[in-house]
């Protein structure tokens, strides 16, 4: 089922080679409308099993958005990913 206007739950997992937890900390996201004026949507996703997060945020209309991610590692290195989303009515 395609995501709608109002809360989307996003599900993130983070893996790498030795499967060693890379951090505890919430990642950040925002939400961008892919047009510009439109105000950023924000929220966290907190650790919720072995590498795996979940946080919600809520759109406040339909079309292209762009989710960036902030990631703090345990060794302080920040690592920043963003990914396209469709949302409808």
């Amino acid at each position: 089922m395609p995501p709608k206007v109002g809360a989307i739950q996003i599900n993130i997992q983070i893996t790498n080679p030795n499967s060693k937890l890379l951090s505890e900390s919430p990642i950040e996201m925002e939400g961008n409308m892919s047009h510009p004026g439109m105000v950023p949507v924000r929220g966290n996703a907190p650790l919720i099993s072995e590498s795996r997060y979940q946080g919600n945020l809520v759109t406040t209309m339909a079309g292209d958005w762009i989710i960036f991610l902030k990631i703090k590692l345990k060794n302080g290195e920040i690592i920043e990913k963003n990914f396209p989303l469709r949302i409808h009515e």
